[in-house]
């Protein structure tokens, strides 16, 4: 931030910028009077600052404040709420740097809701929200709901953290919502899609859409409901996690984190806002291959899910060990297969190339594939694919979305997908609730050739 001489007197009480219906009002204050209780209390255990730095808005009527820094009495720079590694800026510079982001980031005005807070809907939101977009979270998990209302939304990165302060709702205070949303992104479990599309679509603003941030290929359930020029689809690439009410993880360093395209493939403004936007979590792209993307993706969701839930091993120790590596390249080789018979062009993800993926399941080329996709750990730093968060969490797993979508596609196109159609038994055999564990692999080890 560019220094700033301070005015002769810069620091009378509540300071403000001028506020638009999207635009926040920013203030400093030297006075505890008008400043919320709340926001007393996180200053500090007593009133021990010399001034605070906020933001107050309103949303649907209701008035919204928050904290951003404060100075201890005799300090002379401001420290930012909600990191481990707190900033510093001189004083004097702190309420017009800060007013200057505002002015910046908030001059898009979407609304931005987000059906689904946990690792992905987190990282998502959590980092917009810290950009400056109005982000509204709304989950299923009430302590997670309560923590970010309480404490906000800390998103730990590999080489950061951010904390952030999205609107957070319960299920049912979404019916408080008066103002509607001009993007709704879709990132609940691939079996709660239609529930939740129907419960978001009289919230979504004229000239709005839905963009589905999900595992597997729910964009046509997604477009049945709210229709097909109201829906965009979000190739997701980074790696999530939440395991703790009001934190969520990133876990990759990959070199893409999204691709946003249009159903019928064409090139259009909003798919071009969409990765402006998102290219403050992680960098973006706009792709007129939407299907072929998707299919990709699942590729490698397919690849590693299933294989991480049954045995344990994180994303990086199921591309690095020899046994379920092997499994995988089956199963990526038999979603190629019927991506090709259902006609889609495939595209080459984290190093996996689809092609080359099918030559190795036939015995060509095995050693150069596997190096490939053991070269793809490194991307993964500690993650763990969801199917395998789920069997952890004890719930209920997605594994009829990624390799049974492929096995009923399969025969609905004659391709057989025997990998596929086993990792389904097995995981549905063991039920709800089981405990990974490398033996459960077995099954479909012994289908390997030799």
């Amino acid at each position: 931030h560019k220094q700033r001489q301070p005015a002769r007197q810069p620091f009378l009480a509540a300071q403000r910028v001028r506020a638009s219906k999207s635009r926040p009002i920013v203030w400093l204050s030297n006075e505890v009077r008008g400043v919320v209780p709340e926001i007393t209390a996180l200053a500090a255990p007593e009133p021990a600052f010399r001034f605070l730095l906020g933001r107050t808005w309103f949303l649907d009527g209701e008035r919204r404040d928050e904290l951003l820094g404060y100075t201890h009495p005799h300090g002379d720079s401001m420290e930012w709420v909600g990191s481990r590694a707190r900033s510093r800026y001189p004083l004097h510079c702190a309420y017009s740097a800060f007013s200057d982001r505002m002015e910046r980031t908030m001059s898009n005005g979407k609304r931005i809701a987000i059906i689904g807070g946990g690792g992905i809907g987190g990282n998502v939101g959590g980092a917009l929200a810290h950009a400056g977009f109005d982000v509204t979270l709304i989950d299923q998990w009430p302590e997670h709901i309560e923590a970010i209302k309480q404490r906000g939304l800390t998103v730990t990165r590999l080489d950061d953290e951010l904390h952030a302060r999205p609107t957070a709702l319960h299920l049912h205070e979404l019916q408080q919502v008066t103002q509607p949303f001009d993007y709704i992104f879709v990132s609940v479990k691939a079996y709660d899609t239609e529930w939740a599309t129907m419960f978001m679509r009289p919230y979504l603003a004229e000239g709005g859409a839905f963009v589905d941030f999900q595992n597997g290929i729910n964009d046509e359930t997604v477009a049945a409901i709210a229709g097909r020029e109201q829906t965009l689809g979000a190739i997701v690439v980074i790696g999530a996690a939440c395991y703790e009410p009001g934190i969520v993880l990133r876990t990759d360093n990959n070199p893409i984190g999204f691709k946003i395209g249009e159903l019928d493939g064409a090139q259009s403004e909003r798919a071009q806002e969409l990765a402006s936007m998102l290219a403050h979590v992680a960098k973006s792209a706009v792709t007129t291959n939407l299907w072929g993307e998707r299919w990709s993706k699942l590729m490698i969701n397919c690849m590693n899910n299933g294989v991480a839930g049954l045995t344990g091993w994180g994303t990086a120790e199921v591309r690095e060990l020899p046994e379920p590596r092997r499994v995988g390249i089956q199963l990526g080789a038999e979603t190629v297969l019927v991506a090709k018979a259902l006609g889609h062009t495939l595209e080459p993800v984290l190093n996996v190339d689809p092609d080359a993926l099918v030559d190795a399941a036939r015995g060509r080329n095995v050693q150069e594939v596997e190096s490939s996709i053991a070269a793809a750990g490194k991307f993964a730093v500690g993650g763990r694919p969801s199917l395998l968060q789920d069997t952890l969490k004890g719930r209920r797993t997605e594994i009829e979305y990624l390799n049974g979508l492929v096995s009923a596609k399969g025969r609905d196109v004659g391709v057989a997908t025997p990998f596929n159609d086993r990792i389904v038994e097995v995981v549905n055999e063991l039920g709800v609730g089981f405990t990974p564990q490398p033996s459960n692999l077995r099954p479909l080890t012994d289908m390997l050739p030799r």
